[in-house]
């Protein structure tokens, strides 16, 4: 990691996780522990990245709704969505 992607200089975390019966190819999530920080160029280039990679993105605020962002080819069935709303996620997109 470099030095200006460590947490106290981006204000939030990066945590990934993948369990067996999860998503495929496990998610990303980033945690926003400084206000507004999920704006930012990192984190919208770091979602783009793992994105591409095939890894599903959540963004978590510290206020607001809970995005997941779905990477291109990921199979969104109702068991999937019905789970993401129940956990509060919104499913979002990336502006270009």
């Amino acid at each position: 990691m470099r030095e200006e992607h460590r947490p106290d200089k981006t204000m939030v975390i990066l945590d990934y996780f993948k369990l067996p019966e999860g998503l495929p190819g496990g998610t990303l999530q980033i945690w926003e522990v400084g206000e507004g920080r999920l704006k930012s160029d990192y984190v919208t280039g770091t979602t783009r990245h793992i994105l591409e990679k095939g890894v599903w993105v959540s963004h978590l605020p510290i206020h607001g709704r809970r995005k997941m962002f779905v990477p291109k080819g990921g199979v969104l069935d109702e068991d999937i969505i019905t789970a993401l709303k129940k956990g509060g996620f919104e499913i979002a997109e990336l502006s270009p």
